[in-house]
């Protein structure tokens, strides 16, 4: 009964921690258009600024890739462990999830550190659907 109730528990810190990675996901796609990132100067000899740039407005939509990147991979490692308990989906699960903290690891100096917390989620939701897969379905009595 204890360990019926520990992967039940586990599955549900996995549910959380995957609706956690996709909302964090979505709202940097949303930051990149709306938050100001930039100061944008103008005018002669002493710098005044005159606005700001959103991180899309500078960058151009090609940035959108790096910041949509964390949104694809959480859905796939979401779909593999959500519909999967064999042990490749959780292989390619902890892969994925390793892929994106390299690519934060290359990006820390820029949108890195902003994409932390969702490496952050997956491998919760990661090291969650271990422990729920190494338990035992019912009871062994």
């Amino acid at each position: 009964m204890a360990t019926s109730s520990m992967s039940r528990t586990a599955r549900l810190f996995q549910l959380l921690s995957l609706c956690g990675a996709v909302l964090w996901s979505v709202g940097l796609i949303i930051g990149g258009y709306t938050v100001p990132v930039y100061d944008v100067s103008g005018g002669h000899g002493r710098h005044h600024t005159v606005g700001h740039a959103t991180l899309v407005g500078e960058n151009g939509n090609g940035v959108l890739i790096a910041l949509a990147l964390p949104l694809a991979i959480t859905v796939v490692v979401g779909t593999l462990l959500m519909l999967s308990r064999r042990p490749w989906a959780l292989i390619s699960a902890g892969s994925l999830t390793a892929v994106l903290a390299f690519v934060n690891l290359l990006a820390m100096l820029t949108i890195g550190i902003f994409i932390v917390p969702v490496t952050a989620a997956l491998v919760i939701a990661c090291v969650c659907a271990l422990v729920s897969s190494t338990q035992p379905v019912g009871d062994t009595v």
